[in-house]
């Protein structure tokens, strides 16, 4: 009865799959073949329109992009099912998405074209720039001049290469990794995850600070007044631009130890410097410490 019952239940599925292609099924959307079609749309404004961006979405890959135009473009797919809406109020160009996708199953159709959100700056802005999405990644490695840049996410991670930034650079995301790479600042650059690693590199800023758990934290030719690492189940290697004595150190692990240029100090340290106001302090838990302090 049982073998029965299982054979019935696999014709019945076979049936429904086969009958979801014939209607044009697509999961990001649901039945109807209609609703199956993405349109690709982009809007333009001109550089001096604009102050600030504000986009907003979900489930939808962002990416940023420069060019040498004087114009600020951004490209989209909109469906039935998936649409977005955009006001430009005082200068703030706020981009939103208006509803998301119905359901999510399986996906049969064969338009492999991927659905990311672009945007495309002019290399040279002073734009304040705010990009959020869900469960899908933010990828800027095109070099880029901005006043300032936030990127969030969640369940995906993020990557911001190539960026000189009048103010603040802020990335947070979860359960995946960001990556910073050749950034300059004269501010903060802040970097937070969970169950994520934090990968930074060549970096120019006044602070430095970074937080996740159960992974590494890894930096390299790091030039900051101010360094604050905080992490947990990861080893941890970083590279500081200066000399050993510019900083006073705070650094602390449980079951690993703690090595600063070569040189051994147990699980605990805090050694505080004459003459500066540079600080540099690591947190760690079951995971080993190392710090190489170079000079450019």
């Amino acid at each position: 009865m049982n073998k029965i019952a299982g054979i019935l239940i696999a014709v019945g599925l076979s049936i429904t799959i086969l009958g979801s292609i014939l209607v044009g099924f697509n999961y990001k959307e649901g039945f109807g073949s209609e609703t199956s079609e993405y349109v690709a749309k982009q809007i333009t404004y001109k550089l001096e329109e604009i102050d600030s961006m504000d986009i907003d979405i979900s489930n939808t890959k962002i990416v940023v992009n420069n060019t040498n135009e004087q114009n600020i473009i951004i490209k989209y797919y909109e469906s039935e099912n998936t649409k977005y809406n955009y006001t430009l109020t005082n200068k703030k160009l706020i981009f939103s998405q208006v509803n998301e996708h119905k359901f999510m199953f399986l996906d049969f159709s064969f338009d492999f074209t991927d659905k990311n959100v672009t945007i495309i700056i002019p290399k040279e802005s002073k734009l304040l720039l705010d990009l959020k999405t869900s469960n899908a990644n933010i990828t800027s490695k095109d070099n880029l001049k901005l006043e300032s840049i936030k990127l969030t996410s969640s369940n995906a991670s993020i990557i911001l290469e190539s960026a000189n930034v009048n103010n603040a650079v802020v990335l947070s995301t979860s359960n995946a990794s960001v990556t910073l790479k050749n950034i300059q600042t004269f501010k903060n650059v802040s970097a937070s995850t969970s169950n994520g690693s934090i990968n930074i590199s060549t970096i120019t800023a006044t602070d430095v600070i970074g937080k996740t758990s159960n992974a590494h934290i890894s930096f390299k030719d790091v030039n900051a007044k101010d360094i604050d690492m905080n992490t947990s189940n990861g080893d941890n290697n970083w590279e500081v631009v200066g000399n050993y004595s510019e900083f006073n150190k705070d650094a602390k692990t449980s079951n690993g130890d703690i090595r600063i240029d070569n040189n051994k100090y147990g699980s605990k340290i805090n050694l505080i410097e004459k003459n500066t106001n540079r600080s540099i302090k690591l947190h760690s838990s079951n995971a080993d410490i190392e710090i190489d302090f170079i000079n450019n």
